[in-house]
Parts: C-alpha cells; sequence; structure tokens
C-alpha cells in the first residue's frame, strides 16, 4: 500500500511521521515548507500533512524548498534517508531537493504534487521505485530550464515505480 500520511502518522500503518523535521514558515504565514532533515535519524522519513511551530500556529506542509534534502544543504547527513513519503498537502518538489540522497531507493508521492524542479534526484543512484497516490496524467517534464513547455511523459511509465525511478534518475539531473 505505502505511506499514506494524514495529520502526524500513515493511516496505512501507525507509523509516526517525522516531527523534527526542519520547517520554516512562508512570507504569508499560511503554510510551511520542508527546508531540511533538522534532526530527524529515520531511514524512513514520513513527511507531516501539517506542522507546529508553537509560534505561528498549525498550518500545511506543502513545498519543499531547493536542496532540502541535498548533501549540499549545510553538510546534512542525508546517506541514512533510504525511503521518504510526501503527504497530500505537498505540491511542489525544489531544485535538487534530494540530490546526493545516494541510498535513496523509494519516494512515495501524494495526491497533491504538481511541480518537481530540476536537478531534483541528482545523484540518486540507487532510486528504484517511485509511485504517485495521485493520477499521472497530463504529467510533463522540462528538461530545458528556459522551455515554456514541457515534454509530454507517458503515464504508463509513471505507473511503473521502476520506470519512474528510471526518468526521474535520468531526467530531473
Amino acid at each position: 500500500l505505502g505511506h499514506e500520511i494524514e495529520g502526524d502518522e500513515c493511516i496505512n500503518c501507525g507509523k509516526e511521521a517525522c516531527t523534527d523535521l526542519e520547517f520554516e514558515i512562508s512570507a504569508t504565514k499560511d503554510y510551511y515548507i520542508l527546508v531540511g532533515l533538522g534532526t530527524c535519524t529515520d531511514t524512513h522519513v514520513l513527511v507531516p500533512d501539517v506542522f507546529n511551530d508553537g509560534v505561528n500556529g498549525e498550518h500545511p506542509v506543502t513545498t519543499i524548498k531547493n536542496y532540502a534534502f541535498s548533501s549540499l544543504n549545510d553538510g546534512q547527513h542525508v546517506e541514512q534517508i533510504e525511503t521518504i513519503s510526501f503527504p497530500y498537502s505537498i505540491t511542489s518538489i525544489g531544485a535538487a531537493a534530494f540530490s546526493g540522497c545516494s541510498n535513496l531507493t523509494g519516494v512515495t508521492f501524494g495526491t497533491g504534487i504538481k511541480s518537481i524542479e530540476a536537478g531534483s534526484f541528482l545523484g540518486c543512484t540507487s532510486l528504484t521505485s517511485v509511485r504517485f497516490k495521485g493520477t499521472t496524467e497530463n504529467w510533463q517534464v522540462q528538461n530545458d530550464p528556459g522551455a515554456e513547455v514541457g515534454i509530454g511523459i507517458s503515464s504508463s511509465d509513471l505507473n511503473s515505480p521502476a520506470k519512474a525511478a528510471e526518468l526521474f534518475t535520468t531526467t530531473y539531473v
């Protein structure tokens, strides 16, 4: 089934989401941005769909910042990460978000994902499974940063976790 995060746990297996990740509040103060690994030591990272920093209140986590899980992000030790699951609230993955996660084998996206930036999976040499909880119809890839429109991706390729992983590691570099 894979993980499906609601609130702070997986509704399929009951595992708690990682609340010790590093978040920042958006400029509009109505959603949180996941900015880094924080003090999380889990090998299987489950991102919560909401967060409360105790100051700005509870809001959805919608964005993964550029370089959030990258080994280039302030010397993070991201080699611990083997899998990561995103809730439905995540709509965008920033550039080079997983760059250098060489032990990352699987990624599961919730139903809300709309944008995955260039270089997101650079150096993810172990990635073999990418899963989508939502529809993958009409997805496009933009491998030229200056292009206004991307190239269509076959839904059958995205619906196969292994083919999607191959596509992500060769396209999002």
